[in-house]
């Protein structure tokens, strides 16, 4: 009996040694796999927009990387091959109105591993000033000026500043129907529609999110989205709210307004999804 029990226990470790029945694919020589992937908007305009990825290369031994992408319905495609030692890659084909997951392989003639994952949703219309221009914004109301400003900013380093401001109603006001022969906006659609905004005035202020909606029968109307949101002084505050676009809307003016007719203030990071 002791026999037999000593003759199993060598043939179990002959087993363990030797690594089971099944074969094991050797790691060696592979890259190790990126790591701590990200996905941004780059300086997103009406007309155009961007992706960054920045990841960690965590190998020395990579023959390169590969960048691959997917539709929130599809499967992951190639993309962009890259070279060694990349750590970035700006995708310059997304659609707006759509989630994009993003994925980084390391590669060598061994084989290759794969970073995380990571998802970012494109919005229908976007606005950053990190390109230091006013994009597609426009003064509202005689002696208004709005520019380019570093001095406070929601997100990067640049917001757009407001000010000659003389009525109410004076401010900053974007298209958002269509622009140069582009659709944005569906009627008959609801979107959600956010901006953040800034003051300093020394004391609290209101700000408001009003939509000037202009029918196909000539007559103009001002939908209001966010109604005089309180803004602390030297704090961005969000204005955040659903529009839905009439069937019979022919252009849509989205402006902000205060009823400090003097006041002046920042906006940034607008997006509409």
């Amino acid at each position: 009996m002791f026999k037999k029990l000593l003759v199993l226990c060598l043939l179990f470790c002959i087993f363990i040694l030797i690594g089971g029945c099944t074969p094991k694919t050797s790691l060696e020589g592979l890259p190790e796999a990126p790591s701590n992937l990200i996905a941004e908007l780059v300086d997103p305009i009406l007309t155009e927009v961007r992706v960054k990825l920045v990841w960690k290369d965590n190998s020395n031994n990579e023959d390169g990387f590969i960048v691959e992408r997917k539709t929130s319905s599809g499967q992951y495609e190639s993309i962009a091959q890259l070279e060694p030692n990349t750590t970035s890659y700006i995708d310059d084909s997304v659609s707006r109105n759509s989630v994009y997951s993003y994925r980084i392989k390391a590669y060598n003639d061994k084989g290759n591993r794969i970073s995380n994952e990571f998802q970012i949703e494109v919005p229908i219309v976007s606005t950053s000033f990190e390109d230091e221009t006013i994009q597609s914004w426009q003064p509202r109301g005689s002696g208004v000026s709005i520019n380019i400003n570093s001095d406070v900013a929601k997100y990067g380093n640049y917001s757009l500043f407001v000010s000659g401001r003389s009525s109410n109603w004076h401010g900053a006001q974007i298209p958002l129907l269509s622009q140069d022969g582009v659709q944005y906006l569906q009627p008959g659609n609801t979107y959600s529609i956010k901006v953040w905004v800034y003051q300093n005035s020394g004391s609290e202020q209101k700000i408001t999110l009003t939509m000037q909606r202009t029918n196909n029968d000539g007559s103009t109307n001002y939908d209001t989205i966010v109604w005089q949101k309180n803004v602390p002084n030297e704090t961005w505050v969000e204005l955040s709210g659903s529009y839905n676009v009439p069937t019979d809307a022919i252009e849509l003016l989205l402006y902000v307004e205060s009823p400090d007719q003097s006041l002046s203030y920042y906006i940034d990071g607008l997006m509409v999804k």
